[in-house]
């Protein structure tokens, strides 16, 4: 914008002023004069903001703006159902705009190396395993755009403990002996067998 005031050169104001001219130059014949030109140059500057926002909002390029937040570009409803001592197995809900990619990030909340699974934008559950016994996870599902990312749908759930023997029997009892059964424990591969002498005056 370039405003002359009396004798001023409108040559010079043409070369210091941006295009368009016819909008840009202005030259009054003095200073008190410059007050009629605030009106003006406010309804000037108003219509190019709305001409040039109507433009970004019906252009191209205006899918691809990053918008981090609703269901346009999240992922919604986690749901996490068989949750076994090793695994659990995660379900959502996709976002109105498909997404590119998800990414699943899981780490103990006490503590641990988060991990990480990427995943197909078609695709909407995962199996974790290999998991820790007994042990809060947190759980981040994010929807990943050529331009932009999603807000991370969380939730947190626990492994099961590891399951135990039951009913232990001692049978076949003799002066240096005994035998001992117990019903087995699910996924157990091995047992240890632990066995101390009675402190003086206990039951036997």
């Amino acid at each position: 914008l370039a405003a002359g005031v009396k004798n001023a050169d409108e040559a010079e104001l043409r070369q210091v002023a941006s295009e368009p001219l016819e909008l840009t130059v202005y030259n009054v014949l003095d200073f008190p004069l410059l007050s009629s030109l605030v009106g003006r140059l406010t309804r000037v500057l108003c219509s190019r903001i709305k001409e040039r926002s109507h433009k970004e909002t019906t252009g191209s390029a205006v899918e691809d703006t990053p918008v981090n937040t609703g269901p346009q570009l999240s992922p919604t409803d986690l749901k996490i159902s068989a949750v076994t001592s090793k695994s659990m197995h995660l379900a959502w809900s996709p976002p109105l705009r498909p997404p590119k990619k998800y990414r699943v990030v899981y780490y103990p909340s006490k503590g641990g190396t988060p991990k990480e699974v990427v995943l197909e934008g078609a695709v909407s559950s995962l199996q974790l395993s290999n998991l820790t016994s007994h042990t809060e996870y947190l759980v981040s599902v994010i929807a990943v755009y050529d331009s932009a990312t999603g807000d991370a749908l969380r939730g947190v759930t626990s492994t099961l403990p590891l399951s135990s023997p039951r009913s232990l029997r001692v049978s076949e009892l003799s002066h240096n002996s005994l035998r001992l059964s117990w019903e087995a424990a699910q996924g157990a591969t091995h047992y240890l067998v632990l066995c101390s002498a009675a402190p003086d005056g206990a039951e036997d």
